[in-house]
């Protein structure tokens, strides 16, 4: 065989299996399934480093924003560990944690903030 013939049937035999993996990766049409997975501690410490640079954050809205942090999503781990919550009372735990951490902003701190959690919301419904 001559070499563009290789190279053309290497080619496609990747692009097969890429395209094998990317359909094996979204069983059921794609998109996540059930609720996004809770950050981990090192996943707030970051969250938390990206909003006091952003913010401008002093050391104790910052210790204290990651003490919401934390709060927040084990008061999450509880209500869903305890089956499956209700909107309103996932609502009522984000207003919550909202109000608290604005309190410890600024007003400009307060719109910065969020920004931030619109841009890191998780995303609802399929993905394009």
């Amino acid at each position: 065989m001559g070499i563009i013939k290789v190279t053309s049937l290497f080619a496609i035999a990747v692009i097969m299996l890429l395209s094998n993996k990317t359909v094996q990766a979204q069983p059921g049409g794609g998109g996540q399934q059930g609720p996004p997975s809770l950050p981990t501690a090192s996943e707030i410490k970051t969250m938390v480093t990206e909003l006091t640079t952003s913010l401008e954050l002093n050391e104790d809205q910052s210790s204290e924003i990651y003490d919401l942090f934390v709060e927040h999503f084990e008061a999450v781990e509880d209500k869903m560990s305890a089956g499956r919550p209700s909107r309103e009372d996932m609502e009522e735990l984000e207003s919550s944690f909202t109000e608290e951490v604005n309190a410890l902003l600024t007003e400009e701190q307060q719109e910065g903030f969020e920004d931030y959690m619109e841009e890191n919301a998780p995303q609802k419904g399929p993905q394009k």
